[in-house]
């Protein structure tokens, strides 16, 4: 049943969102969606990764950075890998005289948040299973990514914003792309302390 679900998820993002969006898949904001699917990717293996963690080494610290590093890299990656699909289908479907793909630098820009806002979340999930377990952790973070969600459709709305259009318009001047490694640095910095947080919440369990 597991592997029936995930293959139906693949099938929608793979060939029933290009098919559908066509040539408006390239659009900027659908980009930004997948790539920011490796979060929603990373949250349950995150939190059911923690719930017993207890190292037998004495200093854990690369036993967590290696158990959340593979952790991001198989969420960044599957969502970097069906987005890659999803495109070559386009162009399958399509037959285009020329290749059909996003931005180049816009792409380089939305991987890389996706990459650090994924070891993010991931981080606060390890964080908070070791603190409150996992159903508190998960009914924590869900209640986040709800407001973050609510707050980008209806805000929006509420100062009279068009913001996909706001985005076409950042990702064409290249204001995104250099907003967005501008941030990176920034983004790294609390990856690397909320990674110490971590390991400092493991230690005791040594």
């Amino acid at each position: 049943m597991g592997l029936t679900v995930l293959g139906g998820i693949a099938i929608f993002l793979v060939y029933v969102i290009p098919r559908y969006w066509s040539y408006q898949f390239l659009d900027p904001k659908i980009t930004l969606i997948y790539s920011a699917l490796a979060l929603l990717f990373v949250l349950p293996p995150a939190t059911a990764s923690f719930v017993s963690f207890e190292p037998t080494d004495a200093s854990p610290a690369l036993l967590v950075t290696g158990k959340l590093a593979a952790l991001v890299a198989w969420a960044w990656g599957s969502a970097t890998v069906l987005l890659a699909l999803a495109v070559a289908c386009l162009n399958v479907m399509k037959h285009a005289g020329g290749r059909l793909v996003p931005d180049t630098q816009f792409l380089a820009s939305a991987l890389l948040l996706g990459l650090l806002l994924t070891a993010l979340v991931a981080e606060l999930a390890a964080l908070l299973t070791l603190n409150l377990g996992m159903e508190m952790s998960r009914r924590v973070l869900r209640i986040a990514m709800f407001i973050v969600v609510a707050a980008l459709l209806f805000g929006s709305r509420a100062v009279s914003m068009n913001w996909s259009a706001q985005l076409r318009v950042a990702a064409l001047n290249g204001t995104f792309a250099t907003a967005a490694f501008l941030a990176a640095p920034g983004l790294a910095m609390v990856d690397l302390l909320l990674l110490r947080a971590v390991v400092s919440a493991v230690r005791p369990r040594a």
